[in-house]
């Protein structure tokens, strides 16, 4: 999948500011880049933020989504999450010395690689991988069964029944999933 289709998936507006043609020297002594915002997607609660994308080199493919650097495999697009123990900025290097095309941080970060910024990469790295995975959720049909007894029988009736209509099935319960 192409970099760019995923850098769309961000913002639910699509708009993440493209700065093309820039060397990585002017990219260096770039100190502000350009910034969008949507001021309808920023009211209504689903905004994932600003968000910049430095593209100096082509756009990529992208083949696949890594947040732990040391995971990251060639041509892949590494995605920063700070945590509580360790931050995902500081493994930016490692990524990059394993063949990460693109890096997704939240910190301002000047490394020779394609840089997308935003404002929070823990949503942003949702959102991308719901893009790259094909938005599954949209495909799925969520049955919830409550109660003090028969939960578990229920949930296997209508497993076995959902199966021969000729549905995927899945069950999540206190006994097993599958």
């Amino acid at each position: 999948m192409k970099l760019s289709s995923l850098v769309k998936a961000i913002t639910m507006d699509g708009k993440c500011q493209q700065i093309k043609s820039m060397s990585f020297p002017d990219m260096l002594k770039k100190s502000d880049t350009i910034k969008t915002t949507s001021e309808e997607n920023k009211n209504s609660g689903i905004f994932y933020g600003n968000c910049e994308y430095s593209d100096f080199y082509l756009d990529p493919d992208i083949a696949s989504i890594h947040y732990k650097a040391q995971d990251v495999k060639p041509s892949g697009l590494f995605v920063a999450i700070p945590g509580h123990k360790a931050d995902g900025h500081d493994f930016i290097d490692i990524a990059i010395g394993k063949g990460a095309s693109a890096i997704v941080a939240q910190k301002k970060s000047v490394k020779n690689s394609i840089i997308i910024e935003v404002e929070n990469t823990r949503k942003a790295l949702g959102r991308i991988a719901a893009k790259y995975y094909g938005n599954p959720s949209e495909k799925l049909v969520i049955i919830g069964i409550t109660g003090t007894n028969g939960k578990t029988t229920t949930a296997y009736l209508v497993e076995s029944i959902l199966q021969k209509a000729g549905f995927r099935t899945g069950v999540i319960g206190t006994i097993n999933c599958r």
